[in-house]
């Protein structure tokens, strides 16, 4: 189970659509829980990042020397920097 970070939103979220069957594009304003590198929450509404694809937050990946590591943990990382 991954954690949410949360960080303070005030700018105006405009390049976010919602996810969901009823998406329409609506001004959100609140505390943002990161959900993975593309993904964030706000009063329960989960947002996506418009044209951004990322891993999942406990997604591995492999280095071409085999190596694996937490991808999806270092993309929430740096979009928890980001905001």
């Amino acid at each position: 189970m991954t954690k949410a970070w949360h960080a303070p939103v005030i700018a105006l979220l405009l390049v976010f659509s919602a996810i969901g069957p009823a998406s329409t594009q609506q001004d959100i304003a609140g505390v943002a829980s990161l959900i993975d590198g593309d993904t964030i929450e706000i009063h329960g509404q989960r947002i996506r990042l418009s044209g951004i694809d990322a891993p999942e937050g406990s997604q591995l990946c492999v280095r071409p020397n085999g190596e694996r590591w937490r991808c999806g943990q270092q993309s929430s990382f740096a979009l928890a920097d980001r905001i």
